[in-house]
């Protein structure tokens, strides 16, 4: 779901439950905040694959708390 847009950015919060994650995309440069629980892992791919994200260029963890960091190793 995109909760912000501008003309050089956008923000997705991507469609977990237990999670909090989101993507910040320009152009096509994608950077993922917080990779979430680990069990929400195949809806954060879903969420990613709806919002035609096919590749990361960085992650950005907020803190080491496993809704947030989750999934970090996976997707490194």
């Amino acid at each position: 779901m995109k909760i912000y847009s501008s003309e050089n950015f956008s923000v997705f919060k991507m469609g977990c439950y237990k999670s909090k994650s989101y993507i910040i995309k320009h152009k096509n440069y994608c950077l993922l905040v917080d990779s979430g629980y680990e069990k929400e892992r195949k809806r954060l791919l879903k969420s990613l694959a709806d919002n035609g994200i096919t590749g990361l260029e960085g992650i950005i963890i907020t803190h080491s708390h496993y809704d947030h960091a989750g999934n970090a190793a996976f997707f490194l």
